[in-house]
């Protein structure tokens, strides 16, 4: 829906994974790796990335904006929580 706001982020990609990330992300979300060697690209929703963003969790980390870094972290407590009140 081209009437959601879209919201740019930067990606910090582990070396490793570096270029088949750098395939799939330019792929789906047209990403581009700045001068600071992060990726940046521009998706319709943050629910979107939040749910894709777990594909690649251990491999990328959201350094901004702000707001979706948090909900992410707040994403992942929430598992870890659920997962430890499960033993």
């Amino acid at each position: 829906d081209d009437t959601d706001e879209m919201f740019e982020s930067d990606i910090n990609v582990i070396v490793d994974v570096h270029r088949d990330l750098q395939k799939k992300f330019a792929k789906d979300w047209n990403a581009k790796e700045n001068s600071d060697g992060y990726f940046e690209f521009r998706v319709p929703r943050k629910e979107i990335f939040e749910i894709r963003y777990f594909d690649y969790v251990g491999y990328v980390k959201v350094i901004e904006p702000a707001e979706l870094k948090e909900s992410i972290e707040n994403i992942f407590e929430l598992a870890v929580s659920t997962l430890e009140g499960a033993n």
